[in-house]
C-alpha cells in the first residue's frame, strides 16, 4: 500500500486494531544487473517483505542445482537503496525508482532514477496477489469478524477523521452491530513499504475527497 503517510512512498501498511477486509492487488517487480550468476555463486538481494515467501521458495529450488541466492526481506525502499547503493545484486520491489522520493515530511530528498543510472538494471514483473486489512475488534466477550467499511470510511480510519468503533459512519455501514465506543488504533510500517505505496494509491483513487483534504 504507499508513499509515506502524507503522501511519500512509505508504505503504509496500516494494520487496524480493527479495519475491513479490502482487496487491493499489488504487482511485484525485481531489479536485476546484467551479469548472468553461475553455479558456486552467491547472489545477494534485498527488498519486498511481501514477496519474500516467494523469493525464498525460488532461492530454495535453485539451490539444488548449486546457487546460492541471500536475499534480505527489509523492505521495497531499502531494497532500492541496497541496489543503487551496490550493496546487491538484485532487489525486489512493488515501487518503481523515484525521481522524487520524499520523506516523511513530504520533502523530496533523493532523486532514485539518477542514482540507479550508474548500474544496468531491468525491471521484471515476478508476482501480483491481493492484501487485506487486519482487524481486532471484541463485542461482547466475543471477536466480531464481519465487519464492512467501505473505501471512504476506511480512508477517514486512516487519516485521523475517524477514531472510534461506533463513529456514525462506520455504524451506518454495519446495520444492527453493537460497535463499541472505544478508540480504533491504526498500525503502520515505519518503513518505506511497497503495500504502504499501493494503499496509499487505493485511498487516492477510491476516497479522493478525503485523501485530498488530508494532504493538504
Amino acid at each position: 500500500m504507499m508513499p509515506t503517510y502524507r503522501g511519500s512512498y512509505r508504505r503504509s501498511y496500516r494494520r487496524l486494531t480493527a479495519a475491513a477486509v479490502s482487496a487491493i492487488t499489488i504487482f511485484s517487480g525485481v531489479f536485476l544487473t546484467a551479469s548472468p550468476a553461475s553455479a558456486g555463486v552467491t547472489v545477494d538481494g534485498g527488498g519486498s517483505t511481501w514477496s519474500s515467501i516467494a523469493v525464498t521458495q525460488w532461492a530454495a529450488d535453485v539451490a539444488r542445482q548449486g546457487l546460492s541466492i541471500n536475499y534480505q526481506a527489509n523492505g521495497s525502499t531499502a531494497g532500492r537503496v541496497f541496489y543503487y547503493s551496490e550493496q546487491v545484486d538484485f532487489a525486489v520491489s512493488e515501487i518503481p525508482f523515484q525521481a522524487e522520493y520524499r520523506d516523511a515530511t513530504g520533502t523530496a530528498v533523493t532523486n532514485e532514477v539518477a542514482l540507479a543510472q550508474k548500474r544496468p538494471w531491468v525491471y521484471l514483473p515476478i508476482v501480483a496477489g491481493g492484501t487485506s486489512f487486519m482487524y481486532n475488534l471484541v463485542i461482547n466477550g466475543k471477536r466480531f469478524t464481519d465487519l464492512r467499511l467501505s473505501p471512504e470510511v476506511l480512508a477517514k480510519i486512516f487519516t485521523g477523521a475517524i477514531t472510534r468503533w461506533n463513529d456514525p459512519a462506520i455504524v451506518g455501514e454495519n446495520p444492527g452491530v453493537a460497535l463499541p465506543a472505544i478508540p480504533v488504533k491504526p498500525t503502520i510500517r515505519s518503513d518505506g513499504s511497497g503495500t504502504s505505496a499501493q494503499f496509499t494509491a487505493y485511498m487516492a483513487s477510491e476516497a479522493p475527497s478525503v485523501w485530498s483534504a488530508f494532504c493538504r
